[in-house]
């Protein structure tokens, strides 16, 4: 199911080779180059709160006492 959500206009650059292996993948998958860079911003943007909250949890845990 498509969900319309508001989206904002960026430009980003990008190597040859890069647009290159987007394209490919955009043709093999159906889905656009636009569609294929907002899940990887996704992905990564998840990567880093988890890394966050590893984080945050290392430090709960230096400062327990047994």
């Amino acid at each position: 199911i498509w969900q319309h959500t508001m989206k904002t206009r960026t430009n980003i650059y990008l190597r040859p080779d890069q647009v290159k292996r987007l394209k490919d993948i955009s043709h093999k998958t159906g889905s656009s180059s636009a569609e294929l860079v907002r899940r990887a911003v996704d992905a990564f943007l998840e990567k880093e709160a988890e890394k966050k909250k590893q984080a945050g949890r290392r430090v709960v845990g230096a400062t327990r006492r047994p």
